[in-house]
């Protein structure tokens, strides 16, 4: 299995623990690269913007069900 293969594997497998829900979106913060992806996986809800400010127990996950983040 390649590392895209077991990535995705991975991503799929994450369940919101407030909800339930499945459809869960990887918080970027920083000052990103804007690109043509970056924007598809925005718009698809596989990433959201978590702002500039990066701390250390930043939440990772963001739930898009009920917008829960931990």
């Amino acid at each position: 299995m390649d590392k895209n293969a077991k990535r995705n594997r991975r991503k799929s497998k994450k369940v919101c623990p407030k909800c339930g829900g499945n459809s869960i979106a990887s918080i970027l913060r920083g000052y990103p690269i804007f690109s043509e992806k970056l924007d598809q996986d925005i718009r698809d809800g596989k990433v959201v913007l978590g702002g500039c400010c990066v701390m250390d127990n930043d939440p990772k996950w963001h739930c898009n069900k009920c917008e829960n983040e931990w």
